[in-house]
């Protein structure tokens, strides 16, 4: 019986191996929760692979072959590390993946990290003491903490059943699949009464992963594809709404009367024009992330033509308390291009610009915040459809919601000013310059 366990356990590593495999494949377009679906198919791995040893260890020792005690316990031990730690994982892949349907309390996961850790620790030291479990050749010896040793993962259980049950609506059907991953493990501890030599606990929980990869992941590869579709159309919408007429002739204007007022001032200009129309015509080629420093380097580049234009009447500040991180190309510009002629432009005198970026445990933010006329919120419901600055706004806010899962807001008075906040989950734009770094 324990060879049958040894073979089923490495079949089913075997097969979350392929399974882990098809993963990484999509890693790109699944992002920060494929790569926490993958984790917990390596601690899945790990743990079939240490309950394999264990039973092979028990069976050369029935077989009168000597055996270390020692891998015993630590196979065993190993066991329970990768349970623990698979849970932990499960629970974030949750937590990532809803967060685009709706949020999960911060409280879930700093419970499940204390749980874990603390479980983890105690099944380390049971492999030198003996506190929760023996381990022997013929059998397991229940330690005095044996209770303590598994309340850890009922409050995981505990923890799971709450976010889908409490969030059923949001997951839709997904929430049956996922459901799954407790099912079958408390499916399996039942049937252990009647199977008491099959090991069945791990192969249950390896079943449910590969439902929840067939059902749930490949269901968010399509939605992925469509954000690629959706992606491209409004590519093709930035292009018309970027490249404009009457910035490209006002810029060639300032450029002319400059030409005979200050040459050198002139040719300053003609740069900055040229790297302005070469950064928009190269993000019409791309759907890549870039750096924020770089989409603030352009950013520079149209104010500094517009204040050639409007001399001392417009007034920048920067307040950058963060730039690690990798945001859509021409997100900010069409943002700031606002703040200056709708903002300024129509305010006597002009003004002050004000673009920020702050961070905090989970999101990245950039503000950019003029004094100028404003608006009367109820417009921006219309705005989509109505002028230039609509479109630009409507063209952010799909780029940002399909490129990294991304937002906008915007908060005016009319008479006082304009603040438009674009919001950035760190999961997506902070863990991918990483990468890529």
């Amino acid at each position: 019986m324990e060879l049958i366990n040894v073979y089923l356990e490495v079949f089913a590593s075997i097969v979350v191996f392929f399974l882990m495999n098809g993963c990484i494949q999509f890693k790109q377009i699944f992002n920060y929760a494929s790569s926490l679906f993958i984790r917990m198919q390596v601690w899945n791995i790990t743990m079939l692979l240490c309950d394999a040893l264990t039973w092979g260890m028990i069976y050369r020792a029935h077989q009168g072959h000597s055996i270390s005690m020692v891998v015993l316990e630590i196979a065993e031990c190993g066991i329970y590390i990768s349970y623990y730690m698979m849970m932990r994982t499960f629970i974030c892949y949750l937590i990532s993946m809803m967060k685009s349907r709706v949020a999960v309390g911060r409280w879930v996961r700093r419970i499940t990290d204390v749980v874990c850790f603390f479980s983890t620790l105690l099944w380390c030291i049971s492999a030198y003491n003996g506190i929760i479990v023996s381990v022997t050749p013929d059998g397991l010896i229940i330690g005095k903490l044996y209770w303590l040793g598994q309340v850890g993962g009922y409050i995981c259980v505990i923890l799971i059943l709450y976010i889908i049950i409490a969030h059923w609506k949001a997951l839709g059907k997904d929430a049956y699949i996922l459901l799954s991953f407790v099912v079958f493990p408390l499916a399996a501890s039942l049937l252990r009464s009647v199977l008491p030599k099959i090991s069945l606990m791990d192969l249950a929980m390896t079943l449910s992963t590969v439902l929840i990869y067939n059902f749930v992941h490949v269901g968010a590869a399509r939605v992925a594809k469509q954000h690629e579709v959706d992606l491209g159309e409004t590519q093709m919408k930035l292009m018309t709404s970027q490249i404009q007429p009457h910035f490209i002739f006002n810029s060639l204007n300032t450029i002319y009367y400059l030409v005979e007022k200050d040459p050198a001032l002139a040719q300053t200009a003609i740069s900055t024009f040229s790297d302005y129309l070469r950064v928009n015509i190269e993000s019409l080629k791309s759907t890549d992330l870039i750096p924020f420093s770089k989409e603030l380097e352009h950013v520079q580049s149209y104010l500094s033509l517009e204040k050639m234009r409007f001399d001392d009447e417009i007034e920048i500040h920067y307040d950058i308390m963060t730039d690690c991180f990798l945001v859509p190309s021409l997100s900010l510009q069409p943002m700031v291009e606002n703040a200056v002629k709708h903002g300024l432009g129509k305010k006597a005198g002009g003004g002050i610009v004000t673009i920020r970026s702050y961070e905090d445990d989970e999101c990245i933010y950039i503000e950019v915040e003029d004094n100028g006329v404003g608006f009367d919120m109820s417009r921006i419901k219309e705005a989509s459809g109505m002028d230039h600055a609509g479109v630009g706004i409507e063209n952010v806010r799909r780029r940002l919601k399909s490129s990294c899962d991304g937002r906008v807001e915007i908060e005016s008075i009319e008479g006082e000013g304009t603040k438009v906040r674009l919001i950035l989950p760190k999961e997506n734009t902070v863990q991918n310059i990483l990468l890529e770094s």
